[in-house]
């Protein structure tokens, strides 16, 4: 899990998401400049991670951020 969002790219990612309320890959894409794979490469591992969800809509995919898991993931880290 902390993995997940300790990468700068993914952070950047998140940050855009969050801003964005939902977003697709295109927006993602677009907004830093980076080639389709690279992207979706670092949402799988967001995904996996359970920090994003994913929702069909038509051909895209929107992504928002799954605050459930960010607030353990918040929760966890003020123990240490």
């Amino acid at each position: 899990m902390l993995r997940a969002i300790k990468h700068p790219l993914r952070q950047q990612i998140l940050n855009k998401i969050e801003i964005e309320g939902s977003i697709n890959v295109t927006q993602l894409i677009a907004s830093f400049d980076l080639v389709q794979s690279v992207v979706s490469q670092q949402l799988a591992i967001l995904r996996n991670a359970e920090v994003v969800i994913a929702k069909r809509d038509g051909k895209k995919v929107n992504y928002s951020i799954n605050l459930e898991r960010i607030e353990l993931i918040n929760n966890l880290i003020s123990q240490f």
